[in-house]
C-alpha cells in the first residue's frame, strides 16, 4: 500500500468517525433524557442591498451575524460595487484597504492572487470551489452578490495552498457569493459609456429572471449577460481595443421548503491588448504616463468556464446537509512585449540606475499558451442544538479540490549584452514582436495540485458570549510531470476565537488565534531533494465593534501575523533553498459602515501595516503602510432633485518600496503615494411606457486627473491608474 492510499484511508476513517458520531448523537437527541433541545432553523442569507452585510458565511461556513464573528471580515456588497462603478473583481477589491495586487494584468503569474494584510491570500473561491485562472481576477461584477474578505490565516476553513510561487493563504481568503435566482419575473438592463483622454468604454448588461411555481415548490431561473468594449487611454491609434463577454445561466430548484438545488454556470471571454506597464524608478515614472510598450500583434485571448452545483437539505430536527461539486476550465493565450525586470544579476538596482542614466532599457517579448483545469467537491453537515444554556452550531465537513496547469510559454530577451549602448531606447523602442514560439519540453508546464481536507468546528453561544473552535487537516499532493517530481504532505490548521457582546448587543469585544500551514512544494534543498518542511502562519487579533448609531457599525482591530519556514534561496544557487524565511506584519484596521441617517450611508476602510523581515531585522514598507478607501452616499430628500443619490469616493495609498522577488531594492526606489477622488450621481427618471424604475447615472472618476500607479509587479512593470474619466449610463427594469 503506497503512502497516497494510506493518507486517503486515514482521512476517510476520520470523516467516517465524525459523521457516525454525529448520526449517533442525532439519533439519541431526546430532550427529556439528555437535556438537548433543537434550535430554530437559520437560513443562509447572503443577499443585501446595503453597504453593510448583516451576516457573513465564508468565515465559519455558517450564517453568523457580522458583529458576532470573532475575526475581521470585510464585505464588499453588490450595492457598494454598483455605486462605486466597479466592473471587475479586481476593481471591486480596491475598496478594501488591506487588499493589494501585484500588477493589474492577466499576464502576471500571480494574477488571481491577492495580498491581504501584507501576506499572500488563498485562491479566490466560490464557496468551497476554487475559480479557474482569470475569473479570480477579471470576473464581471454583474454576477457578484457580495465579496467576503476574511482577514488572517483561514486554513481552518479553506486550507493552505502549497505552491511553487509563494506560500498562499497566510494573509486571508477572498470568497464570492454570486447572484441567485429569486421567484420574480423581472429584467434589468444597464447601459453606459465612459470617456477619457484617448480612452473609451461601452458596456451593456442584461439581468433576466423568471420562475415556475412558488418559493416552496418551484423553479427559478436567471440569466446574466454582459458585453463590454474597452479602449485603454494608453493604446496607440494603430491597435484595436479590447472586448469582454460574460454569460451566466443560473437555476434554482426549490424541491420543498427545506430542500433546494442551485446550478450555476459562468462563461467569460476576453480579447484585449497586452501591456507590462511602465517603469517607476527613483520614486517617479520614467518616460510617459501613457506609454505603451507593445504592438498590434500583442494580444490576450482568455476563455474561462465554471459550472457548479450546490444542494442543501434541512432535516426535520437538528441537521442541515450541504454538498456540491464544480468544474472549471480556462485557456489563456498571449503575446506581450515590455521592459525586462532584470539583467540576470541578482537585485537589479545597478541595471535600473543605468536605465535612468542612459534612457535605454533591456526588453523582453513573452508568449504563453496555457490551460488550467479546476475541480472539486464538498460535503458539510451542520448541527444546531442546545445543551442546557449553551447553543451549539457544530460543523463537520470534507472537501476535495484539484488544479492542473498545462501548456507552454517562454520569453525572449532583446540582448544579453551588459553595455548600455546595446539596449533599446526607453522612449521610442522598436518592438521585437512577436516572440517565436517553440512547443517543446523546454517551454512546457504540466503541474497538478490536489488537496483533500477534513474540518471540524463548533460555535457555542452562551448568553452574551460566542466561542469558536475549529481545526482542518489537509492531505496535499503535488506532481510536476516535466521535472518528474511527485511530492505529498500533511498540514493542520487550527483556530480559536471568542466574542463578548455588550450594551444590549450594540458592542462586541473579540479576539482570535488562527494558524495556516501547508507544504513547500516545488523547491529543492542544498542536496537537490524536495523540501519537506511546511510553512506556517499564525495570527493574533484583538478588536471591538460598536454600534453608535442605528445601522452603523465601527470596527477597530489590531493584528499580528507571523509567517515562518518559507523558502529562501541559498547563496550561490538559483534553484536551491532552505526554509528559514520569516516575516511579521502587525497593524491596525478601522472601518465604519452603515446608514448614518435615513439619507446618508457611509463606507470607510483604513489599514495600517508595519512589516518586518525577521531574518535581517529590517523594518521596510514593502507594501503600502497606510491605505484608505471610502465611499459616501447621500440621497437628496426634497426639492427639484428629490431622490437623486450623490456618491463621493476617495482612495489613498502611502508610498512603499519597490521589491524584486520579495526583497526591497533600495531606499531611493519607491512607488509614490496617491489619492484619487470619484464623484457620481444617480438621478431617478419619470416612469413612462418604456421606462420603469429608470435611473440616469453620471460620474467623474479621478476627479482631479491625478497621475498615479495603481499597482506594481516589478519596478519597471507598474500599472498606471485611469486619468479623469466621464461616465453616463441608464438603468431600467421591466
Amino acid at each position: 500500500m503506497n503512502s497516497f492510499t494510506e493518507v486517503y484511508i486515514r482521512l476517510a476513517l476520520i470523516v467516517g468517525s465524525f459523521i457516525a458520531g454525529g448520526q449517533i448523537g442525532y439519533a439519541e437527541m431526546n430532550p427529556e433524557a439528555t437535556g438537548i433541545e433543537e434550535m430554530p432553523e437559520r437560513e443562509m442569507i447572503i443577499k443585501t442591498k446595503s453597504l453593510r452585510a448583516e451576516t457573513v458565511s465564508s468565515a465559519t461556513l455558517t450564517n453568523m451575524k457580522s458583529e458576532e464573528v470573532p475575526q475581521t471580515v470585510n464585505v464588499i456588497t453588490s450595492e457598494l460595487i454598483e455605486t462605486q462603478g466597479a466592473k471587475s473583481l479586481i476593481e471591486a477589491l480596491r475598496m478594501d484597504s488591506s487588499v493589494e495586487t501585484g500588477g493589474d494584468m492577466l499576464l502576471s503569474r500571480t494574477n488571481d492572487q491577492y495580498s491581504i494584510r501584507g501576506f499572500s491570500g488563498s485562491d479566490v473561491q466560490l464557496g468551497n470551489m476554487i475559480l479557474p485562472k482569470g475569473l479570480g481576477y477579471n470576473l464581471d461584477t454583474a454576477l457578484i452578490e457580495n465579496v467576503e474578505v476574511v482577514k488572517g490565516p483561514i486554513g481552518s476553513i479553506s486550507g493552505g495552498s502549497g505552491s511553487v510561487n509563494n506560500a498562499y493563504g497566510a494573509g486571508g481568503s477572498i470568497s464570492l457569493n454570486l447572484k441567485k435566482p429569486e421567484f420574480v419575473e423581472e429584467t434589468t438592463n444597464d447601459a453606459l459609456m465612459r470617456f477619457s483622454h484617448h480612452g473609451q468604454m461601452y458596456r451593456l448588461s442584461i439581468d433576466a429572471q423568471g420562475c415556475c411555481g412558488t418559493e416552496n415548490d418551484g423553479v427559478a431561473y436567471r440569466t446574466i449577460f454582459t458585453g463590454q468594449y474597452d479602449r485603454p487611454f494608453w493604446l496607440s491609434n494603430n491597435a484595436n481595443g479590447g472586448q469582454r463577454y460574460s454569460v451566466a445561466p443560473i437555476f434554482r430548484w426549490q424541491h420543498d421548503a427545506r430542500t433546494k438545488t442551485i446550478w450555476t454556470t459562468i462563461f467569460q471571454y476576453e480579447n484585449s491588448p497586452t501591456t507590462m506597464g511602465v517603469p517607476v524608478l527613483g520614486g517617479h515614472i520614467i518616460g510617459h504616463y501613457d506609454a505603451w510598450y507593445g504592438s498590434p500583434s500583442g494580444r490576450l485571448n482568455a476563455k474561462s468556464l465554471l459550472t457548479a452545483v450546490d444542494f442543501e437539505r434541512k432535516l426535520e430536527k437538528v441537521w442541515t446537509l450541504r454538498t456540491g461539486a464544480s468544474f472549471g476550465y480556462s485557456d489563456r493565450d498571449y503575446n506581450v512585449w515590455g521592459i525586462s525586470s532584470s539583467d540576470g544579476r541578482g537585485l537589479p538596482t545597478a541595471y535600473y540606475d543605468k536605465m535612468i542614466e542612459s534612457g535605454r532599457a533591456r526588453y523582453e517579448a513573452a508568449w504563453s499558451d496555457m490551460e488550467t483545469f479546476t475541480w472539486g467537491g464538498y460535503a458539510n453537515a451542520l448541527a444546531e442544538y442546545k445543551i442546557g444554556q449553551m447553543e451549539h452550531e457544530t460543523l463537520i465537513g470534507v472537501s476535495y479540490t484539484g488544479q492542473k496547469r498545462t501548456g507552454n510559454g517562454a520569453s525572449l530577451v532583446s540582448t544579453q549584452a551588459q553595455n548600455s549602448k546595446d539596449y533599446l531606447d526607453l522612449y521610442d523602442p522598436v518592438p521585437i514582436f512577436p516572440a517565436p514560439r517553440e512547443y517543446s519540453r523546454d517551454t512546457a508546464t504540466d503541474v497538478t495540485n490536489i488537496r483533500l481536507g477534513v474540518l471540524l468546528q463548533d460555535i457555542i453561544s452562551y448568553g452574551n458570549w460566542r466561542f469558536l473552535a475549529g481545526v482542518r487537516a489537509d492531505a496535499q499532493f503535488y506532481e510536476n510531470i516535466i521535472d518528474d517530481v511527485d511530492d505529498e504532505g500533511m498540514s493542520w490548521s487550527p483556530r480559536l476565537g471568542v466574542t463578548r457582546m455588550l450594551w444590549n448587543n450594540r458592542m462586541a469585544l473579540f479576539s482570535n488565534w488562527s494558524r495556516t500551514s501547508s507544504p513547500n512544494f516545488g523547491y529543492l534543498d542544498e542536496f537537490g531533494e524536495p523540501l519537506t518542511n511546511s510553512w506556517r502562519a499564525d495570527q493574533m487579533e484583538f478588536g471591538f465593534r460598536i454600534n453608535p448609531v442605528d445601522k452603523v457599525w465601527f470596527t477597530a482591530a489590531w493584528f499580528n501575523i507571523r509567517q515562518d519556514n518559507t523558502p529562501m534561496a541559498i547563496d550561490g544557487y538559483t534553484d536551491r533553498y532552505y526554509t528559514d524565511g520569516s516575516k511579521r506584519v502587525e497593524g491596525l484596521e478601522l472601518s465604519l459602515v452603515g446608514e448614518v441617517t435615513e439619507n446618508w450611508t457611509s463606507y470607510i476602510s483604513y489599514t495600517y501595516k508595519r512589516t518586518k523581515n525577521r531574518n535581517t531585522g529590517s523594518v521596510d514598507a514593502t507594501s503600502a503602510p497606510n491605505s484608505l478607501a471610502l465611499w459616501q452616499k447621500y440621497r437628496i430628500p426634497g426639492g427639484a432633485l428629490e431622490g437623486t443619490v450623490v456618491g463621493l469616493g476617495f482612495r489613498w495609498k502611502d508610498k512603499y518600496y519597490s521589491t524584486f522577488r520579495g526583497n526591497k531594492l533600495a531606499d531611493n526606489y519607491t512607488i509614490p503615494s496617491y489619492c484619487v477622488f470619484d464623484l457620481t450621481a444617480e438621478i431617478p427618471l419619470p416612469e413612462t411606457r418604456w421606462l420603469k424604475d429608470a435611473t440616469l447615472r453620471l460620474g467623474v472618476y479621478n476627479l482631479f486627473d491625478r497621475e498615479y500607479i495603481q499597482s506594481t509587479r516589478h519596478a519597471v512593470q507598474s500599472t498606471v491608474g485611469e486619468p479623469r474619466t466621464f461616465e453616463i449610463g441608464l438603468r431600467t427594469t421591466f
